[in-house]
């Protein structure tokens, strides 16, 4: 879309999650605010996962709070989803735009 910019770095398995490194870049003047529930969902095992907020707080690189990312800026964090499923995809819900993106290197 025009509003903002998703790239996923990687992911890894950690205690029973997956763990997404994620990075969106703001493409508007004013700041963007992110809902990870509504906005990225994993793909795993045939199902929909929302990510775990109580794991994700708990990692070094969680996202900031509030969730917002500046004008024209990039913010780089991770979430994490309680599933020992092969992740099959991020599914993501923008502003003006929705997809799917892959996730390498996890089966």
């Amino acid at each position: 879309g025009t509003t903002m910019e998703i790239m996923v770095f990687g992911a890894r398995r950690a205690e029973g999650q997956v763990v997404l490194d994620l990075g969106i870049r703001s493409l508007v003047e004013s700041g963007v605010e992110i809902q990870p529930d509504a906005q990225f969902v994993m793909k795993a095992g045939g199902e929909d996962i929302s990510y775990d907020e109580d794991a994700t707080s708990a990692l070094a690189h969680r996202p900031p709070t509030p969730f917002t990312i500046p004008p024209k800026a990039f913010v780089r964090f991770e979430l994490a989803y309680a599933t020992g499923a092969a992740p099959e995809g991020l599914y993501y819900r923008g502003y003006e735009s929705e997809g799917k993106l892959a996730l390498p290197g996890l089966k």
